[in-house]
């Protein structure tokens, strides 16, 4: 899912963007404001996701 991701952040217009890792489904909201925002899901001790804003660039880095 990390080849999809930055296709859809280099190739689309989009709101937001978020990442949960290679293994897992993206999600991406399309509004008005086209934000281009990219959220990576970081786990936490509890096992919750929470989302930790990244710029695009950092897609090509994520695990």
């Amino acid at each position: 899912m990390l080849e999809v991701a930055k296709w859809v952040a280099a190739n689309t217009p989009f709101d937001r963007l978020y990442f949960y890792g290679r293994d897992r489904p993206i999600h991406v909201s399309y509004g008005p404001e086209n934000k281009r925002e990219v959220f990576e899901l970081v786990p936490t001790l509890g096992g919750k996701r929470i989302p930790r804003r990244i710029p695009i660039q950092k897609l090509s880095s994520s695990t």
